[in-house]
């Protein structure tokens, strides 16, 4: 589904660490939308905080750390 794409790009890029508006501005979306898709991550990979989110996509090889 799109919204599934949405998230793998989203998780890609806070893995290089950007905001939630540098994801709605690179995705062309609005950032209450980054943050939706953000929190329902969060609750799917029962993680506690953004900083653990980080932490997933690294160690999963998504994106590619700070840029």
């Amino acid at each position: 589904a799109a919204s599934d794409v949405y998230k793998r790009q989203i998780l890609g890029l806070v893995a290089n660490g950007k905001t939630n508006k540098q994801i709605a501005d690179n995705l062309e979306l609005s950032v209450r939308t980054v943050e939706s898709h953000r929190y329902r991550m969060l609750q799917i990979l029962e993680l506690e905080n953004p900083k653990e989110l980080f932490r997933y996509a690294i160690d999963h090889g998504i994106g590619g750390g700070l840029s």
